[in-house]
Order: C-alpha cells, then sequence, then structure tokens
C-alpha cells in the first residue's frame, strides 16, 4: 500500500513538471541601418529604425527546465535613410523637405515570421528564473517583389526645381528570409501556473531584404555607392504566458493528490 502511494506522488511530481504554455510577445526592436557602400564624399546615410513585433508562442517545457517553443509573429520593417545636404538648398522628395541632417522614412516591408527555439530555465527560487532561448526565425515576406526608384530635387535653380539624386532598391532572390536569434531574459510566476517576464534578444540573417543603388549628380565631388537593406535587430520583449484550461485541472488534480 505504501509503494503504492509513493508511486501516485511520484507520478504525479514529474506530470506537474511537464506543462504545455501559451505565449503572448510583445517587443520593441532597433533594425539596423540600410548598408551604404560609399564611393567618394559620404552625403547619403542609413539610419537604425525602430519597430515593433507581436506573437503567440506554444511552448512545451520537459520538467519545467528545458523548452521547444513555436509560434506565429507580426512585424513591420521600416527603410530609413538620412540626407547630409550637399547644397545650400533644402532637399525635397516626395514634395517634402528633408531637414538637415534628418532621416527619411519611405518605404516599409510587412513580414510574417516562425520562431522555433529551445530554451533553458535556470532557478533562482520558487517563483523567479532566468530564461537563455536559441533559435531559428522563418521569415515570409507579404510585400515582394518589390521595386522602389526615388529621385530628389531641391529648388535651387533659377528656372525652378532640377533633379539632384537618384535612389533605387529591389527585393532580394527569395520572399523567405532564414534568420537566427539569441534570447535571454528573466520570468516571474503568477497565480494559476501564468507566467509574466522579458527578454532582451539579437536577430541576425547572412541575407538581405533588397539591395539596390544611389548616385548624387549635382555635386563638385562624385557620391554614389550601393546599398543592402538587411533584417538584424536588437529589442526587448515582453512575455506573457499562460497555461490552456486542461492543464490547469491538471495541475489542480495533481495538487491535490499531493496533498492526499
Amino acid at each position: 500500500m505504501l509503494s503504492f502511494l509513493f508511486y501516485i506522488v511520484t507520478f504525479a511530481q514529474k506530470k506537474q513538471k511537464d506543462i504545455h504554455r501559451l505565449q503572448l510577445n510583445l517587443s520593441f526592436d532597433i533594425y539596423d541601418k540600410v548598408n551604404v557602400a560609399v564611393e567618394q564624399v559620404e552625403v547619403l546615410k542609413g539610419r537604425y529604425s525602430p519597430s515593433g513585433k507581436f506573437g503567440l508562442n506554444y511552448s512545451y517545457y520537459f520538467k519545467d527546465i528545458v523548452g521547444i517553443n513555436m509560434g506565429l509573429a507580426f512585424t513591420i520593417v521600416p527603410h530609413r535613410f538620412g540626407v547630409e545636404h550637399p547644397t545650400a538648398y533644402a532637399i525635397t522628395i516626395f514634395g517634402d523637405s528633408i531637414p538637415n541632417p534628418d532621416y527619411y522614412d519611405f518605404y516599409k516591408h510587412y513580414v510574417y515570421s516562425i520562431p522555433i527555439s529551445v530554451e533553458k530555465r535556470f532557478q533562482l527560487s520558487k517563483k523567479h528564473f532566468l530564461s537563455a532561448q536559441l533559435g531559428t526565425e522563418i521569415n515570409f515576406i507579404l510585400n515582394y517583389p518589390y521595386s522602389i526608384s526615388i529621385g530628389g530635387s531641391t529648388g535651387g535653380s533659377a528656372t525652378g526645381s532640377y533633379r539632384v539624386f537618384e535612389y533605387s532598391l529591389h527585393q532580394s532572390k527569395s520572399p523567405v528570409i532564414a534568420a537566427f536569434f539569441f534570447k535571454i531574459g528573466y520570468y516571474k510566476q503568477l497565480i494559476k501556473g501564468n507566467t509574466l517576464g522579458f527578454n532582451f534578444k539579437l536577430n541576425y540573417s547572412p541575407q538581405f531584404l533588397g539591395e539596390g543603388s544611389y548616385k548624387w549628380s549635382n555635386l563638385a565631388y562624385e557620391s554614389y555607392g550601393d546599398l543592402k537593406w538587411d533584417i538584424n535587430h536588437l529589442g526587448i520583449e515582453m512575455v506573457y504566458g499562460f497555461l490552456p484550461i486542461k492543464n490547469k485541472k491538471k495541475l489542480k488534480k495533481e495538487s491535490e493528490i499531493e496533498k492526499f
């Protein structure tokens, strides 16, 4: 009889630590600059681009220590560049004057992602723990294919505005971009097995969203070069995890068995 009771308690404890969890993620990210390969004088400059990402993950934790995560996320990746004025006149693009040395944001990519990762938890106390994740992310570019070709003008001419700037950007070779990410964070366990925490994350991909070139045509010196637009970014992520109803009922039942 004692052996049977010991088996029930041991089995309940093991099952209690194998947990299914759904997690809502909301992050603030800073995307890398557009890479401007400058020839001669630097006039065009890439700018870091802030954006947000929303996601939903399904997680399975073995003994509540090692987890496997898979989910779906959506983000908007903005494209920005800055201009160091090559003349005494204001630069205008699409009718908007660009203050010196401000940025201009003229295109956005809409991206769905499927992240898959392995997570390791480090228990600090009963309800507090650290987490580290390593994973890969498949990104699907919605507005693909695309081609951007714009020109800048200035009002410095006596006969009106004249063209000073040409800029072109086109899609990468594929609408699917693979990336790798690393996260490290802190979590606290709340009531009913729910969790609240945050992660610092680093995302890197060797592939590019787009490539192109630019050229200034009204300068006493040459300024032109190639462009590359990547998807690399840093961010901070807030995460709220909750147990499915079926999982909560299991934990409650197992808790009652342990009390018995």
